[in-house]
């Protein structure tokens, strides 16, 4: 095989993949910093005992870990444990700089 015809072999089936990956580069969706740094919410015997509905840090009563962060439902029925987070630990709240 001549050098130009496997050249032009090699463009041709090249110039297809390379459209198509051209393609799909836009419809990839790439992850958010949100959905990279997501934990799971385990069950707890946590009751969050007066919390509104979203996440607040554990005080220690109520079935709830002093410095664990806990996620109260819509529904103020079901309280989930996200685990250890360094404000809670720190200074009680979900964010120091604002003590």
């Amino acid at each position: 095989m001549k050098p130009v015809s496997l050249l032009f072999a090699f463009a041709m089936c090249a110039a297809p993949a390379l459209a198509l990956s051209h393609d799909i580069r836009g419809m990839v969706k790439a992850p958010t910093s949100v959905e990279i740094n997501k934990r799971q919410c385990e069950t707890t015997s946590c009751m969050g005992f007066g919390w509104k509905s979203g996440i607040h840090c554990g005080d220690g009563n109520f079935g709830c870990i002093s410095g664990n962060a806990y996620q109260v439902g819509d529904k103020m029925d079901n309280v989930c444990d996200y685990g250890p987070r360094t404000s809670c630990r720190t200074c009680g709240k979900l964010d120091c700089s604002s003590s």
